[in-house]
């Protein structure tokens, strides 16, 4: 068992091709039980770089046999980008990411005047209801009313200009934190990003560098960092001593800045359904920009080799060194 171990951990391609081999339903247990566990979850820089060899070989077969368009990358749910963001959260590259992102949440949720609403109608409704609160009469006003007739309030365009105003100065402070902490990501989410900038490049050689790099920003701000955003008491981004519970401001604050920092990533604007918001489309694509100069510098990452300097001959030492940490009834279990 320990030569099989051995052979596991140093050749990627047996595990790789069978993940792919397993039902959806269990391959999630599978890789978290056997796979990282077989390599001590990157413990060490053996383990770490004997790791980014699987995922960059499960990567790169996933997408030269599975990824049929660029935006399958996108719109599915890609195995080794799900086990690799999974991955990379968990341990130091969680730890640096509540270092850089933790501040901002709290910053949000400190500040008790920040109240983003973007939605027309529900400025109208808790306008109504601050006139009736603060004159204890009826507003005169009908509750329930359309978008269009909401936004033909004098009241109501000013507090929407008041929000918007506040998300963009609460976006460019996250996209700036981001953009300009590139050394708190983990090596292991921007190694791959790497891999399947490439991997994606030689199989679809005709699509445009730019739309390639919208994938990539799918992986790193959306799949990695958008998540502890949205939802910053799920991924330890806050002080467990402090109350858990975000009310409704804070969440939808929270909440709107990812959905700004999303559409910068990704390049897409607001529609006619959203005609209020379309002067945010030019701050968007400003901030598109900044984030696709992040995302060709996470494609530009060194090699493993490089990352963990190691040599030639210190990388077959490495290799050559098995380091099992599995017993056979944990194995069988």
């Amino acid at each position: 068992y320990q030569h099989l171990f051995y052979l596991l951990q140093t050749d990627p391609t047996y595990l790789a091709r069978l993940m792919f081999a397993m039902p959806q339903s269990k391959t999630t247990k599978f890789l978290e039980s056997v796979i990282l566990t077989l390599y001590n979850f990157g413990g060490n820089a053996r383990e770490e770089f004997l790791l980014l060899r699987l995922f960059k070989t499960a990567l790169v077969e996933e997408v030269m046999t599975r990824v049929e368009r660029v935006q399958d990358v996108v719109v599915g749910n890609p195995l080794v980008v799900k086990l690799v963001v999974s991955y990379n959260r968990s341990g130091r590259g969680g730890y640096g990411l509540k270092e850089l992102i933790g501040p901002l949440v709290r910053q949000v949720m400190d500040d008790n005047r920040l109240r983003i609403n973007t939605n027309p109608v529900e400025v109208y409704k808790s306008w109504v209801n601050q006139l009736e609160s603060e004159s204890g009469q009826p507003a005169g006003l009908p509750y329930d009313v359309s978008q269009e007739v909401a936004l033909g309030h004098e009241e109501v365009q000013k507090r929407l200009a008041r929000s918007i105003k506040d998300l963009k100065r609460m976006t460019t402070l996250f996209l700036a934190t981001i953009v300009q902490g590139i050394d708190k990501f983990p090596y292991g989410i921007l190694y791959c990003a790497k891999v399947l900038f490439g991997a994606l490049q030689e199989k679809f050689p005709e699509i445009h560098q730019k739309e390639l790099l919208k994938v990539i920003g799918n992986l790193v701000y959306y799949r990695f960092v958008n998540p502890t955003i949205v939802a910053p008491e799920r991924f330890d981004m806050m002080d467990k001593k402090t109350d858990m519970n975000l009310n409704n401001d804070q969440r939808r604050n929270l909440g709107s800045i990812a959905k700004i920092l999303q559409f910068a990533a990704s390049k897409k604007g607001f529609g006619e359904e959203s005609e209020h918001l379309m002067v945010l489309n030019p701050f968007i694509i400003e901030c598109h920009d900044k984030f696709k100069s992040f995302f060709v510098a996470c494609c530009n990452v060194a090699e493993p080799e490089v990352q963990f300097s190691i040599d030639p001959y210190t990388e077959a030492v490495l290799i050559a060194k098995p380091s099992i940490y599995i017993s056979l009834a944990e194995l069988c279990d």
